[in-house]
């Protein structure tokens, strides 16, 4: 749909790790990531597996009513849409799923974030840079410094979920350079400061 311009001028969300991208490549559309369902001017966009559900029950609203939606909820057992999208649950299904990307997950959670770089995961993995690259690529669609971005940023976000550390402290446990370089690499990746997704995702 972006591809087609429909989008231009609108508010649009989608899967955030393609955020990057998206951003660079449909300058005229606001993007909203850390939304997981948008209606702007009747068209909706949504994020994540479950996203046609929160079209399907909006235009059941729309074009019904409350409380016939409440009804095929009931009946059909249907999740009630979350306003706010978890940004890591497809990198934990990835880490589930693949060998490869749990290794590479026991790396990354075990070496400072100053030290993590391509050649160093490669020569642990016994593998050629280009080869590791190639393989990330295929699997998680992502460059292979992105993903290792990525992975440490959701290790961070464990501890902003289910400790009660504070941001600095986290940022330096996990070997960031410095507290102001991981607020920023944070929120470029996940849409929230680390403050504001500990507000939202806590438990």
């Amino acid at each position: 749909m972006a591809a087609s311009g429909k989008l231009n001028k609108h508010q649009a969300t989608s899967t955030w790790w393609l955020a990057d991208y998206l951003q660079k490549k449909f300058t005229e559309i606001e993007w909203l990531f850390s939304q997981s369902y948008i209606s702007d001017t009747n068209i909706d966009t949504a994020s994540g597996v479950n996203g046609y559900l929160q079209i399907a029950q909006s235009l059941i609203k729309k074009m019904h009513s409350e409380s016939v939606l409440r009804e095929i909820q009931d009946l059909m057992v249907l999740a009630k849409p979350e306003p706010q999208v978890q940004p890591f649950k497809i990198i934990n299904i990835m880490k589930i799923d693949n060998d490869l990307i749990r290794k590479i997950y026991l790396w990354v959670e075990n070496t400072a974030a100053r030290d993590i770089g391509i050649e160093l995961l490669a020569q642990y993995l016994n593998m050629t840079s280009r080869t590791l690259s190639r393989k990330v690529k295929i699997l998680t669609d992502l460059s292979c410094s992105q993903f290792l971005r990525i992975v440490k940023m959701h290790q961070a976000s464990e501890y902003l979920i289910h400790s009660t550390q504070g941001v600095s402290a986290i940022s330096n446990m996990l070997g960031f350079s410095d507290d102001v370089s991981f607020r920023r690499s944070f929120k470029n990746i996940t849409q929230y400061t680390p403050s504001k997704y500990r507000q939202l995702f806590k438990r």
